[in-house]
C-alpha cells in the first residue's frame, strides 16, 4: 500500500534530462531526492522545472550533495515550499 502523502510528493521534473523527483521534510525545511544524472553535476543552484497540475512550475533549489561513486542520487535544497503550494490549487 502507498500512501497518498508519498504520492502528492513525487513530482515529473525536467533539469538536464526528464525524470522523477520526492520531496523530504527535514527540521522544517524542503528537500528534492532525484537521481544525479538529471542535473549539471556543476550547477550549485539548478533551477528545475516540475509538472504540476497540468503546467510547469519554474523551482529554484540549492545542491545539498550528490551520491558517491556510482550511487545516483541527489538532494537539493527548495527555496520555497513545493508541498503547501501543492494544496493551495
Amino acid at each position: 500500500m502507498i500512501l497518498t502523502n508519498i504520492l502528492y510528493r513525487t513530482f515529473f521534473i525536467k533539469a538536464e534530462q526528464y525524470g522523477t523527483t520526492f520531496t523530504i521534510e527535514v527540521d522544517g525545511s524542503e528537500y528534492l531526492v532525484t537521481a544525479q544524472h538529471l542535473l549539471n553535476s556543476d550547477d550549485s543552484e539548478p533551477v528545475l522545472r516540475i509538472f504540476r497540475n497540468d503546467k510547469w512550475l519554474e523551482v529554484k533549489t540549492k545542491l545539498v550533495g550528490h551520491g558517491r561513486g556510482e550511487i545516483d542520487i541527489s538532494v537539493l535544497q527548495l527555496r520555497t515550499r513545493l508541498t503547501e503550494a501543492m494544496y493551495d490549487g
